[in-house]
């Protein structure tokens, strides 16, 4: 297994950007861990006094704004997933 390649961003509107080379081992357990953390999170605020008025429909988005890392591994999740999806498609 080679160094894996990382490459950050960072531009002036206060975003990142990073590109990481992962093999597909990698990739596939790094997805299963941020699954696992999401599902946890989850978990932990789905029931929270501030979230429990808001109605189900509206709580996975309502989560992920007043919780900018879950947005982040919602982020993570789906591109990994993509990634993975479309190298098994070739």
């Amino acid at each position: 297994m080679g160094m894996p390649c990382l490459k950050i961003e960072v531009s002036m509107e206060d975003t990142v950007c990073v590109t990481l080379t992962l093999t597909r081992i990698e990739a596939c357990r790094l997805l299963d861990n941020a699954r696992l953390l999401q599902v946890a999170q989850f978990k932990k605020h789905w029931d929270d006094e501030r979230f429990s008025s808001i109605p189900i429909t509206e709580r996975r988005a309502a989560l992920y704004t007043a919780i900018p890392a879950m947005s982040a591994q919602q982020q993570l999740i789906t591109v990994l997933a993509c990634g993975i999806w479309a190298k098994n498609r070739r």
